[in-house]
């Protein structure tokens, strides 16, 4: 599945969609904002801070920005260790 077609599925479930793969998927973010459509968020994860291999990190990290603040509609977060903001 494309990146774009993997992002308007997620829109489509009400979900935020999770990924280490910024370049593709900030233009995709670019082309909601400049057609103002709104979407569930996408929470960017940095390969070197969340290796993949470290996954209980990564959910932990996940958890925390869950149990925190609401997002709202159309945010976009670099994913950080829980207590280090988001």
């Amino acid at each position: 599945m494309s990146d774009p077609d993997l992002f308007e599925v997620a829109q489509q479930q009400g979900r935020a969609l999770v990924t280490y793969n910024r370049v593709d998927f900030e233009p995709i973010l670019r082309e909601y904002a400049q057609t103002n459509r709104e979407h569930h968020g996408l929470v960017i994860v940095h390969p070197r801070r969340f290796p993949s291999w470290e996954f209980a990190r990564l959910a932990t990290a996940i958890e925390g920005l869950l149990a925190g603040p609401t997002l709202g509609m159309a945010f976009l977060v670099w994913l950080q260790e829980p207590g280090r903001g988001a």
